[in-house]
């Protein structure tokens, strides 16, 4: 069995023109993934910033899946990066 860890944060949104912002996400794995553990889905807080036009939420994420054989990744759109990954947010909902 091939496990995935995704541990990472949503850091925060900007470029809105109400400064009150939380974020709902989500996470969308091929059939072939299970869900170990984590949330698959969420909203991170509300901030109100006082300076400038960024809301700052550092919302963790900690997600554990799992497959029956690497086949199923090429498939199942989860990307395998050996890096950093900075994944840009769209779903901002303005309060």
């Amino acid at each position: 069995m091939a496990e995935l860890h995704i541990i990472g944060q949503i850091v925060g949104g900007s470029g809105f023109p109400q400064s009150s912002l939380f974020c709902k996400w989500g996470v969308h794995a091929g059939g072939a993934w299970r869900l170990l553990s984590g949330l698959k889905e969420g909203q991170t807080q509300v901030d109100i910033p006082q300076t400038g036009d960024t809301a700052y939420w550092s919302h963790p994420i900690d997600l554990h899946y799992a497959t029956k054989g690497l086949n199923s990744c090429s498939t199942s759109g989860v990307p395998i990066i050996p890096h950093i990954l900075d994944i840009e947010i769209k779903t901002v909902v303005v309060v």
